[in-house]
This record gives C-alpha cells, sequence and structure tokens, in this order.
C-alpha cells in the first residue's frame, strides 16, 4: 500500500513538473520580448527538413513506440494496457492501481522480449538537429523505480544517447 502510494505521487510530480515545462517553454517566450514558439509533430524521421531546427529547439521524442518497440505484441504498450485492464475487471480495482500493479509484470517481460527501432531515420535525426544546436530528450511513462535502468540499457544497446 505505501509502495502504491509512493508510485502515484512519483506519477503526480511528473506530470506536474511537464505542466510547469509546457507553461515555461510555450507561453513564458510570449511575454519576454517576441520569443516565438511552435509545436510540431512529425511523423517519421526520414525527410525531415532541418532548417528551422537551432539552438532554441527542444525536440522531445517518447521512447516506447517512437524510438522502440516490442517485436511481437508480448511487451508491447497495447500489451501491457491490455494486462491492467484484466487486473482491474478481476480484482475490481481503480485503473491507476491496475497500472501500478501491471507494471512489474511488463517490466520482466521487457527484459525477455526483442526490441527493435521504430524507424531506422532515428540516429541520423538526433545527429543533424543536435548538429543545428537543438537539445533532443527522451521522456517515458515507465516508472523509474521499476524500469530506469532497463530504459538506459535498451537505449544504449540501440546507441541513442
Amino acid at each position: 500500500m505505501i509502495r502504491q502510494k509512493t508510485n502515484s505521487l512519483f506519477v503526480y510530480i511528473q506530470v506536474l513538473c511537464l505542466h510547469f515545462f509546457i507553461i515555461f517553454y510555450f507561453f513564458l517566450p510570449l511575454y519576454g520580448g517576441g520569443a516565438e514558439s511552435s509545436l510540431r509533430v512529425i511523423q517519421g524521421f526520414e525527410g525531415i527538413d532541418y532548417e528551422n531546427y537551432n539552438d532554441r529547439t527542444l525536440v522531445l521524442l517518447d521512447i516506447d513506440n517512437t524510438l522502440l518497440t516490442t517485436c511481437t505484441d508480448c511487451g508491447s504498450v497495447d500489451h501491457f494496457f491490455e494486462m491492467a485492464r484484466e487486473i482491474r475487471l478481476k480484482l475490481s480495482c481503480t485503473p491507476e492501481q491496475a497500472k501500478m500493479m501491471a507494471y512489474p509484470r511488463w517490466a520482466e517481460l521487457h527484459k525477455q522480449v526483442p526490441l527493435q527501432m521504430v524507424d531506422s531515420f532515428v540516429h541520423q535525426f538526433i545527429k543533424k538537429v543536435r548538429e543545428r544546436g537543438a537539445t533532443v530528450l527522451a521522456f517515458t511513462a515507465r516508472p523509474a523505480c521499476l524500469m530506469d535502468q532497463l530504459t538506459a540499457q535498451q537505449l544504449e544497446n540501440f546507441k541513442i544517447e
């Protein structure tokens, strides 16, 4: 029970930090001397026009299903949500409680299932936007208490820095 409260608090803090970041990054420039902010969602890394990337650009990349994905359905994000749904129905708990119960099993699956890059052009993309001065950050909803070392190892295995 204490662990679930800690995990919920951790998730809450992550969401709160993300909200502050969004406010700071996208809205503060509107009041700070005419700096521009924009948001772009890309569908793939091939054929990107790098002209607008510079030292004022922040690139955020989700790890699961943007950088890496499982080679099978087992261990996929969809599989995780199905596991959580089954737990919720079986134990009549909240969706958040079910997710917290599903994470340990999902973390164990991630140690066993093979992964692959979602897009073979991701290395080229990261290299080119960094050369133009952009900051590149990868983020995830994976719980740090269970998967931080595994996630770092997976990114390292694919040479994603």
